[in-house]
């Protein structure tokens, strides 16, 4: 489940449409707690996006930033009807603030730390929008 606030901006040409969309304050309900995490805040989440023949929604860059973790996010959305059907492809990676580490507990800041590469937890998001599948790459 997704909540927040959403403010859109862009143009329109033929089949495409390019926008850059603003979420805040917006709350990432994790359908399976991690660690006893429930869920994630992030204060701003900025997105450019390109949109075409309504069918295929491009995800080129969002870069989320909040108070537990930052990251970032790309790929694809191919949109069907109903829209819960809609194809996910997405990576990115995240990027846990020390304190949600150590909120997290001993177990849980070991496993973040043997997996945490350079820039970040590598993620995939696959499925569908009814039923989206999250794993750590």
């Amino acid at each position: 489940m997704l909540g927040g606030t959403i403010a859109y901006k862009g143009t329109r040409t033929s089949n495409i449409a390019d926008g850059d969309i603003s979420i805040l304050n917006c709350i990432v309900e994790l359908k399976t707690p991690f660690f006893n995490l429930k869920d994630l805040t992030f204060t701003q989440i900025d997105s450019k996006i390109t949109l075409h023949n309504l069918q295929n929604l491009q995800i080129k860059e969002t870069i989320l930033k909040g108070s537990q973790a930052g990251g970032s996010i790309s790929g694809t959305v191919t949109l069907k009807n109903p829209y819960e059907k809609s194809i996910l492809n997405l990576s990115g990676t995240i990027n846990p603030h020390p304190a949600l580490i150590a909120k997290l507990g001993a177990m849980a800041s070991l496993f973040l730390k043997q997996k945490q590469g350079s820039s970040g937890f590598p993620f995939k998001i696959t499925g569908t929008l009814e039923k989206p599948d999250f794993s750590l790459k």
